[in-house]
């Protein structure tokens, strides 16, 4: 993509332009959520699309860049208003699925109000765009150093000592640990919770995109439909209980019902269920009549959805007859084996510590995932705490999570798509 700014002499009026290459493609529902979105924390955005080109119009009349605005001296209301802003947009894309790199993290794309202060970030609702190192860790990094935060008063100097420190213990950026860090930095700005309102309450109206990109989200627990909130779900739990729990909120092992109005479900070896028939009485029955009656299983209604859980990882080994399974990624045809000891479970990522080594994808996590051959035909894929998000045939998976994949079915890692077969 091409960027360039462009000013209205005749009323001072000034727009960052973004024009698409070939090699990318606009993302309409995106741009259409984008065009008519409020959250404060947005540029105001307008699109035009032709045969010949895509633009995108972001207005930044009266803004300055984030790397300007570090120049000047602040007041602990403003640093925690620009550390709020980043909160306000990860939550944002994480409930309209918007992939981390559709967002530009770097201080020279973000800009600040000059009349309110707000900090406001542009988003590209495009996809094919280039695979960029750069994230929301990135500018809380910058936010963070000593160099480009200055304050009116010396003392306020012990905020960015702290977001320095917390920078450094928080290698991977999690959305709600962030938030509660604020909280407990600002509580003045906490109790007000105007940012995080607004946000929720935007965001709670907007119908989901069924059209989104594929790609790396920042705190998938939120988009699990039918779930409560992040928020909500972590709002009575310490600091202390959300790094113990990896700050899910979700397990792969809660049982989950289908939607009543749903077919029944596909019989699971692992769902269950009553027994067919009540035991058969003994044949002394004289000692039988004094005793009471035997009683069979309950009977279920049948508008009560019997829950289905994940079975857990002790069954997971495969058939001694399964010779293994491969994975080819398929942009490239890049191909991982996994075979002989490795046949049964096998973990992938682009450390050389996994099983499976995935190459040419710097946001796939160092242990992104795990996959086991279940013996009958199918895969279990779970997610290992990744950063940039496991997909099972365009679904999202929770921290922790597992669905199931039949053979030649695709998954995706941080928005590489993979197709796995077994081996004859």
């Amino acid at each position: 993509m091409r960027k360039r700014t462009t000013k209205d002499r005749r009323t001072g009026a000034r727009t960052l332009v973004i024009r698409l290459t070939r090699s990318e493609t606009l993302n309409y529902a995106m741009a259409e959520w984008l065009r008519a979105s409020t959250v404060p924390c947005l540029l105001p955005f307008k699109y035009e699309s032709t045969d010949k080109a895509v633009l995108f119009y972001y207005d930044i009349t009266g803004c300055v860049t984030l790397k300007s605005y570090f120049r000047t001296e602040l007041v602990p209301d403003q640093y925690g208003r620009m550390l709020y802003s980043l909160a306000d947009v990860t939550d944002a894309c994480t409930a309209q699925g918007i992939p981390v790199g559709c967002v530009q993290w770097k201080p020279k794309m973000v800009y600040v109000s000059c009349d309110t202060g707000q900090v406001q970030y542009v988003i590209v609702p495009a996809t094919g765009l280039p695979v960029l190192s750069d994230g929301p860790g990135t500018l809380l990094s910058e936010m963070g150093r000593a160099k480009n935060i200055r304050f009116l008063s010396a003392e306020d100097r012990r905020l960015q000592e702290s977001v320095f420190d917390y920078r450094q213990r928080n290698t991977v950026f999690s959305a709600v640990e962030y938030r509660s860090f604020l909280d407990m930095l600002f509580p003045v700005l906490a109790a007000m919770a105007g940012a995080e309102a607004t946000i929720t309450e935007h965001t709670s109206t907007v119908a989901r995109s069924i059209n989104m990109q594929r790609g790396a989200v920042l705190d998938p627990v939120a988009l699990l439909a039918g779930t409560a909130s992040v928020e909500d779900v972590n709002r009575g739990r310490s600091v202390g209980q959300l790094v113990m729990d990896n700050v899910s909120g979700a397990s792969a092992f809660v049982p989950v019902a289908p939607p009543a109005s749903a077919p029944p479900a596909a019989v699971s070896p692992w769902t269950a269920r009553p027994s067919a028939a009540p035991p058969l009485p003994t044949r002394n029955t004289q000692s039988a009549a004094g005793a009471p009656p035997m009683r069979g299983p309950v009977p279920v209604p049948a508008s009560v959805p019997m829950p289905v859980a994940p079975p857990p990882p002790a069954r997971y080994a495969t058939s001694p007859s399964s010779a293994g399974f491969e994975v080819t990624r398929i942009r490239d045809g890049q191909m991982l084996t996994a075979s002989g000891t490795l046949a049964g479970r096998a973990t992938i990522g682009r450390s050389r510590e996994a099983d499976l080594c995935v190459e040419g994808n710097g946001r796939v996590s160092r242990i992104h995932a795990t996959i086991t051959a279940m013996g009958d035909g199918r895969f279990a894929v779970t997610d290992h705490n990744s950063v940039n998000g496991t997909y099972v045939r365009g679904h999202l998976l929770p921290h922790g999570g597992t669905d199931y994949l039949s053979d030649g079915e695709t998954f995706a890692l941080a928005g590489d798509e993979f197709v796995i077969r077994a081996l004859r």
